[in-house]
Formats: C-alpha cells, sequence, structure tokens
C-alpha cells in the first residue's frame, strides 16, 4: 500500500475486493459542485465474475492438506450471490478433500482439465483427492433447491476425482439427488470406493429423480472398490449422455440404467466390467417413451454385454404405455469373461423377462480372447433369451449373432430350451456364427 496525495492506493488491488463510492452530495472539494468526494473501501470477497479456488480462497494444491474448507467458503460465497451466476476455477494440482462438498445450483467449476485412472496411475491437470479419513458418502453433491421444486444443478468440466487412498466405506465421486438439472463436460472419476456416479430420488419433491441431465465425455475407471460400480442412472429422464466410458468398475455394471426415458445414450462404451456393461433393469412404471443407445460398445464385461429385464407395471405411470428400448449400432465383443469356454449362459445380448419392447438394429457380437492373446474365449453365445416366449414385443434386425458355442440360444422359461430365437421374437437380416474366432461356422 502506497500513500500519493493523501489518498491511500493499491498497488495492486484484487478483483471484485475493492468498492468505488461516488458521493453525490458532497460539494466541499470544489465551489461549483462539479468535483466529487471518491473513497475507495474494502469490502471483502464480493463474488463477481469467476473467482480462483487457490488464489481466493487459499487452497492448497500440493495436496498436503485438505482443500475441503476452501471448497466449502467457495460454496458458500455462491449460495450469498444467488441468483447470480458465480463461476470458480480450479488450477492444475492435487487438491485433498476430507468431507463431501454440495455444490450450489449456481456454480460454475472449471478445472484445468483432469486425465488418469487406474491404468497409469497418473494424473494431469486439476485432481481432487479422496482423503484416506473421508467422511461420507459422496465427494460432489448435486441436488434440487431447498422447496423440492426443478432447479439448475452445477455446471463443472475438467477435473478428474480420485479415491485410491479411501477403501474403508463406500464413496461415490458425485451424487445426483431429486430434480437438479446439471451439465458436466470432461470429467475422469478413478478407483472410487462407491459408485462413479450415483443418483438417488428426492421424496419430497414433486419430480423426484436428477432428471434433464447433459453430459459429455465422462470416464468411469476402475470404482465400485467396496460396492457399485460405474454408472447408476435412477430416473435421469430427459437426458442426453454423449461418450461416457465406463471401464474395469468392481462389484457392479459399467452402467445401471432404470426408469431414464426420452433418455439417449450415445457413443457410450463398457469395458472389463464386474458384472454387465449395460444392465437395463427395474420397474419403469412412471416412465413413458423411448430410451435410445446409438453407436454403443461393450468389451470383456465378465458378464452380459448388454443386458435387459427391465418391467413396466401397466397404469402405473401418467401415460398410456411402457418406454420402448432402441438400440441401434451396438457392438459386444468378448463379453461373459465370468465362465469357461463352452459353458454358462453369458452372451453378447442377453434378454431377460423384459416386459419393455425392445427393438435392436445393427448390432455385432464376437468371441475372442484376452488381451496379448491369452484367456477365456467369449462369449458362449451371440444373443441369449432367458425366455421360451415372449408376449411383449421384441425384435432383432440386420445383425451378427456369434457365439463361441453357437450365435443364438434361449432359456426354459415358459416352454423348451432351446438354439435360435424364442418364440415370439421378431427376427429380420441376422446372420448366425460359433466357433473360434479365427474359423466361424455361418448359418447355424
Amino acid at each position: 500500500m502506497t500513500e500519493v496525495s493523501g489518498f491511500t492506493t493499491d498497488t495492486t488491488p484484487t478483483p471484485g475486493k475493492y468498492l468505488l463510492e461516488l458521493d453525490t452530495a458532497d460539494h466541499t472539494m470544489a465551489s461549483t459542485g462539479t468535483d466529487k468526494k471518491v473513497t475507495i473501501s474494502s469490502v471483502g470477497k464480493v463474488v463477481t465474475g469467476w473467482q480462483d479456488l487457490v488464489r481466493d480462497f487459499s487452497a492448497d494444491p500440493t495436496g498436503s492438506s485438505s482443500a475441503s474448507s476452501a471448497l466449502a467458503s467457495a460454496c458458500s460465497a455462491a449460495v450469498s450471490a444467488q441468483p447470480a451466476t458465480v463461476g470458480l476455477t480450479v488450477p492444475p494440482g492435487t487438491f485433498l478433500v476430507s468431507a463431501p462438498q454440495q455444490l450450489p445450483w449456481n456454480l460454475v467449476m472449471r478445472g484445468a482439465g483432469g486425465i488418469g485412472g487406474d491404468v497409469t496411475n497418473q494424473f494431469t491437470g486439476t485432481l481432487f483427492s479422496v482423503s484416506s479419513s473421508f467422511s461420507g458418502s459422496y465427494v460432489f453433491g448435486f441436488s434440487d433447491n431447498s422447496d423440492h421444486t426443478v432447479a439448475n444443478g452445477a455446471i463443472v468440466s475438467d477435473i478428474a476425482v480420485d479415491g485410491k487412498n479411501q477403501t474403508s466405506s463406500a464413496v461415490s465421486a458425485l451424487l445426483f439427488t431429486g430434480p437438479a438439472q446439471s451439465n458436466l463436460r470432461h470429467i475422469t472419476l478413478s478407483q472410487m470406493s462407491g459408485w462413479g456416479v450415483a443418483t438417488a430420488a428426492d421424496s419430497s419433491a414433486a419430480e423426484q429423480f436428477p432428471n434433464g441431465q447433459t453430459w459429455n465425455d465422462i470416464l468411469v475407471d476402475s470404482c465400485g472398490v467396496v460396492s457399485g460400480g460405474g454408472f447408476q442412472l435412477n430416473g435421469c429422464e430427459d437426458s442426453v449422455f454423449i461418450n461416457l466410458y465406463s471401464i474395469g468398475n468392481g462389484n457392479g455394471p459399467g452402467f445401471y440404467i432404470s426408469g431414464c426415458d426420452n433418455t439417449k445414450f450415445i457413443g457410450c462404451n463398457a469395458e472389463w466390467n464386474a458384472t454387465h456393461g449395460y444392465y437395463i433393469t427395474g420397474d419403469w412404471q412412471w416412465f413413458t417413451g423411448g430410451c435410445q443407445f446409438s453407436a454403443c460398445s461393450t468389451d470383456a464385461n465378465t458378464n452380459y454385454g448388454f443386458y435387459i429385464d427391465a418391467t413396466w407395471t401397466t397404469g402405473g405411470g401418467a401415460g398410456t404405455g411402457p418406454a420402448t428400448i432402441l438400440v441401434n449400432g451396438l457392438h459386444c465383443r468378448r463379453d461373459g469373461q465370468g465362465t469357461a469356454p463352452g459353458s454358462g449362459t453369458y452372451a453378447g445380448i442377453g434378454v431377460g423377462a423384459t416386459t419393455l419392447p425392445l427393438i435392436v438394429n445393427g448390432f455385432g457380437v464376437s468371441p475372442d480372447i484376452g488381451d496379448g492373446g491369452t484367456g477365456t474365449m467369449s462369449p458362449n453365445y451371440g444373443l441369449y433369451f432367458t425366455q421360451a416366449v415372449y408376449t411383449t414385443p421384441v425384435l432383432f434386425a440386420n445383425g451378427l449373432a456369434w457365439g463361441y458355442t453357437t450365435g443364438i440360444y434361449h432359456g426354459a422359461g415358459g416352454g423348451s430350451a432351446g438354439s435360435g430365437f424364442p418364440t415370439g421374437v421378431t427376427n429380420n437380416g441376422i446372420m448366425l456364427a460359433h466357433g473360434n474366432a479365427y474359423s466361424p461356422t455361418y448359418g447355424s
């Protein structure tokens, strides 16, 4: 601070910290009254524009001490600024988190990019590292308004969250509760003891589920160490999910999907997950409209690559009929890793006792061995149906069903087990194959 002609001047003022005041009633500085007294006063932190987690809230970017108190202060400042939108930048570095943080609906949190995971065990960019003593069930929370109405959710981009240090209880990286409509972009979630992304209902809200989500480029890697898996999406209707990648998640599927009607999954990938790659399940009684999967893929999941046993309770929802599951351009490879060659019922695509209409058009299932040329030849079947008879519309068209044992098989539910499509399944333009990945036999 320096003294200049009777005025105190800050040579390096902090943006948003000072207030310029003009006294329009003061006439002491000139007889004409045209000059007014101007004062500069410090008013503490005024949240305007973009704030920085390190510069403005003193977070430690080295990971040596917890940044949770700095995060809490930044979020409190954003709450005080509502309804204005507040930006929070998080520079490159490692930020240790020891407690959950609820992100206010008017917050835009932007990191410097975040990439890494279990394969390299290295991270570049902005990393939030979960401490071994972390207490809570999630790292970042998104929720609806306090009056339980639909609200914007926080906008978060270009960060990574890693949970490898905390294995004593299930902690999810991101938790969405109630109808908070959020936007996520370019996020890596790795080695969490719970889900990478989890959802929950707010029973006090008219719209109980986290609908209206827009997510792009989200990687969930090796989560579910204690329980959970990749993405747990319950009731995420009216949403768009682009390039979600779920790999190596234990104790759960890559994608658990229930009640996600009028929602699109585009270019998503599920690999090496402990159960199914995609698991479409639960009672969709309150949901109507289609759920679409376009240009998605699976590889080497323990059970099925893509499995559906979802149901719809007649009259449960507000509409007149159930959601239709629409799948176009699905490729499944090496799924069913949990069984030895020639045994088990796992397939690239599995259809359980679903009562939702299912349309699969343009698909390919192929068997192979593990990485490096060793391991189990899988899947055993290209397509597997648990039922011998389906009364709900099921259609398969324009695809290759290639399994190690046979292309298509169906269980004995409602009839007799056997090869080929079960009764009630419409099919057109299907090529069948079985045998060694390098010597297929077609037409069987």
